[in-house]
């Protein structure tokens, strides 16, 4: 519950932001490090494990997803794909979170996978969020280094012909590097933060603890 009141507080603060930003169009991130692929963060036996392609070259359909791949400490993988669809429409989202496999130690096998019709209201909600965080325009590399018993949050922003792909490591744990981050720039970075704080919320994964 405290994922939901914390989106709807930012509700309030993405409202002046532009609406003609399209976010899953490909701005430079304003990063010397420039574009980054999601072959060089997502490791491919993981990626194998919840059945899922690259997205480097794209969905390969006409479908826009947000794919939010979360790998954590002490708790199993979980992935989050969002397909947002049109305004005013009800949209999907899909949740898969690993098992261990026969060993005993590595997550190799789908535990949990289910689909969530999300409303029209919560879908324009979750779309504010992404328009304000202007995530394709944020640096992709995170601002912070691994974080010992922590996580790393891979966002993939897909269209038909090409992704986007950021990577943030324990972004509700943020350190004392996240006083170097200007207040716009902390702003969006809590926006999308928040963006994954409702879906994984939307997803009602009990049990289940995101950091």
């Amino acid at each position: 519950m405290k994922y939901l009141a914390l989106s709807l507080w930012l509700l309030g603060s993405c409202m002046g932001f532009s609406q003609d930003y399209d976010p899953f169009a490909y701005v430079p991130p304003s990063d010397p490090n420039g574009k980054m692929s999601s072959r060089t963060v997502l490791d491919p036996i993981r990626l194998k494990a919840f059945q899922e392609p690259y997205l480097d070259k794209g969905t390969g359909d006409d479908r826009d997803l947000i794919r939010i791949t979360i790998s954590r400490s002490f708790h199993a993988p979980v992935m989050l794909k969002w397909y947002p669809g049109k305004e005013g429409e009800s949209s999907q989202l899909q949740v898969k979170v690993l098992k261990k496999g026969d060993d005993g130690e590595s997550y190799s096998r789908i535990g949990l996978e289910k689909n969530i019709t999300i409303s029209a209201q919560q879908r324009d909600l979750l779309t504010r969020m992404v328009e304000s965080s202007k995530a394709t325009s944020l640096p992709a590399p995170c601002w912070q280094g691994a974080m010992l018993d922590g996580s790393t949050w891979i966002y993939e922003f897909a269209s038909k012909g090409d992704s986007i792909c950021l990577e943030r490591k324990s972004p509700i744990l943020s350190g004392i590097e996240i006083e170097n981050l200007d207040k716009k720039r902390l702003l969006r970075e809590t926006h999308l933060t928040a963006l994954t704080m409702m879906l994984w919320q939307l997803a009602d994964l009990k049990g289940e603890e995101l950091y």
